[in-house]
């Protein structure tokens, strides 16, 4: 299933837009505001009809138009939106048999800014991102290789988008919204390759970055002065978070890996306070010298005793193994 056209007419941002998209990858530009995540909802919805775009234009008719297709068959999907009332727009009765056979289960949205967020970082994660990077001959580009010590939210995020795209199924289309926010350049021109080479999946994602690139790229601009009061309404957290929590607790319990990344911000550790690891939380004004003082004062404990092994501090853990984090200046 590919999105071929999309036109919309009146609808809030624009008055009217007409974008092509190719079968492979798609990158949507502009300026913040512009209206590139409510696009991305607004194609995900046409798969859902389940009033999750809210808009009211007493005006004019407002509509949105797709054309898709298969390997068998050619679709047009219209919603047309009027008096805060919404539906879909068929010409036929083999229209309504198509829309009955399209499978919406194939349509995937994700948010980068939810790549952290109820799916920690495993091993089996890991393991996936490795087989898709050896599926695409891509190996040689990325360095996922794990050793029990610190990654950067960079590498995690790198691992958390190659398994995602390992786990999504072929003739599936994969809408993005600012996936790339924590890697650089070169990590983001591989992983567009790695999309690239996926077969049969169509990916449309959003970026603020804007740079010529050998990908068909659409730049968004408003074509409505007043977007106030007519921007279409939706809840950001039901679209792109549900879909991707649904998809990550998708993967078979019994292959889930070792948990690496354990600690979430404001979330409580599982693990209890023994005689070698004490928690600290950083409180005060000077994060360096609390961190100091406390330290000598356990090295010398540690050293002391008899606990066998090493002993250890994480700090930024409140008393109640609350998750709350070290804030360090770049001097610090």
């Amino acid at each position: 299933m590919i999105i071929d056209t999309v036109e919309i007419s009146n609808l809030g941002l624009w008055e009217n837009l007409f974008l092509k998209f190719d079968k492979s990858i798609n990158i949507i530009q502009g300026e913040n505001g512009v209206g590139k995540t409510t696009l991305l909802a607004l194609l995900y919805s046409l798969f859902h009809d389940s009033g999750i775009i809210k808009f009211t234009n007493k005006n004019q008719e407002a509509y949105i138009c797709m054309n898709l297709h298969d390997s068998k068959e050619k679709l047009v999907l219209k919603k047309v939106y009027k008096k805060g009332q919404s539906g879909y727009f068929v010409s036929s009765f083999a229209d309504i048999k198509k829309i009955a056979r399209m499978e919406e289960n194939k349509v995937f949205i994700f948010s980068g800014e939810f790549l952290d967020y109820d799916c920690q970082l495993n091993t089996k994660m890991i393991k996936n991102a490795m087989k898709l990077l050896k599926n695409v001959d891509m190996e040689r580009y990325f360095s996922l290789a794990y050793e029990g010590v610190y990654m950067s939210q960079g590498q995690q995020s790198v691992i958390q988008i190659l398994n995602l795209l390992y786990l999504i199924p072929s003739n599936s289309i994969l809408l993005l919204d600012a996936p790339f926010a924590k890697v650089d350049s070169k990590i983001r021109n591989n992983l567009i390759e790695v999309m690239k080479r996926l077969k049969d999946v169509q990916i449309i994602l959003t970026t603020t970055i804007t740079e010529e690139t050998e990908e068909n790229v659409i730049y968004l601009i408003r074509t409505c002065k007043d977007i106030i009061s007519t921007r279409p309404q939706f809840d950001y957290n039901k679209i792109f978070k549900n879909n991707m929590k649904q998809i990550m607790r998708g993967q078979e319990k019994n292959e889930e890996g070792k948990i690496i990344v354990k600690y979430m911000l404001n979330q409580e550790v599982k693990e209890t306070e023994k005689r070698n690891i004490e928690y600290k939380e950083i409180k005060g004004s000077s994060p360096i010298n609390a961190i100091i003082d406390v330290a000598e004062i356990y090295i010398n404990a540690f050293l002391n005793s008899r606990v066998v092994g090493i002993g250890t501090i994480k700090w930024g853990i409140s008393d109640k193994r609350i998750v709350k984090g070290v804030k360090l200046s770049k001097d610090d």
